[in-house]
């Protein structure tokens, strides 16, 4: 019988939770760690569709990337939208285990994988505070900000992608899965002349129009969805019996006219 334990203890090994930055909480952070496993959610988000869609398909761990708890609370209660999926996990004896900014950082994870979708062979990773969150590489070169926001968007399957055109070529790019707007100056330094991230403030684009790089802003979600490839290989490797499912739920959530 494999349990949450086993599963949380491999995976403490292989993305190891202090690559996660100091802010963020990663981990078991609802459920028994003495449940069998024998089906395992994926989702970037735990919302309760996902909850509903793991009661369907008899899963009893959901592996997300997000945490399911962020910040403090000081109550649960179903009536509540903010907790209420937390007590459905518990009151359907499902378990939570999420892997966050730790996933983005290691390698073949978050960043990496959007790499891959993208075709972009990463050269350099760069470190921002110790961690090894920013991958600098290249692509097809020579595309304008245009040409190389619609390759993105059919590689990863957005609904849309937003970007600012500095006039410059696609040549050398900084990749940042998720929210990249504080490493923008990060790849600027490095002499990128794009940056591909998933979300961005206003601010952001005035920067980057400032320092004359593009930038490729793909959705959080969409840059996110194709990195729990390696959360399953891990798993899969060692608990071969186990069966994965990913939730479909999110996929329609984001809606462009």
């Amino acid at each position: 019988m494999v349990t949450v334990r086993e599963i949380e203890r491999l995976l403490t090994e292989k993305i190891p939770y202090d690559l996660a930055w100091e802010w963020d909480n990663v981990g078991l952070l609802v459920g028994n760690p003495d449940s069998e496993v024998k089906n395992i959610m994926f989702s970037v988000d735990i919302t309760e569709s996902v909850i509903n869609e793991a009661k369907t398909n008899d899963c009893s761990l959901i592996i997300s990337h997000h945490p399911v708890i962020f910040n403090g609370i000081k109550q649960i209660r179903k009536d509540d939208y903010a907790t209420s999926k937390i007590y459905s996990l518990i009151e359907n004896n499902i378990s939570a285990i999420c892997l966050h900014t730790n996933l983005d950082n290691i390698e073949n994870g978050m960043c990496d994988s959007l790499c891959t979708a993208c075709k972009i062979s990463v050269d350099k990773v760069l470190e921002i505070e110790g961690k090894p969150c920013l991958r600098v590489g290249k692509s097809y070169a020579g595309l304008s900000a245009s040409d190389f926001a619609e390759f993105v968007k059919k590689s990863i399957s957005a609904n849309g992608v937003m970007f600012f055109d500095s006039g410059r070529k696609v040549e050398k790019i900084a990749v940042v899965t998720g929210s990249g707007g504080s490493c923008i100056h990060d790849a600027y330094l490095e002499g990128c002349d794009t940056v591909l991230t998933g979300e961005l403030k206003h601010n952001n684009f005035i920067d980057a129009k400032e320092m004359g790089i593009n930038l490729i802003c793909a959705g959080h979600y969409f840059t996110e969805k194709g990195g729990l490839k390696l959360v399953k290989s891990v798993i899969a490797n060692e608990y071969p019996s186990i069966t994965f499912v990913y939730a479909k739920s999110l996929d329609d959530l984001y809606k462009f006219i």
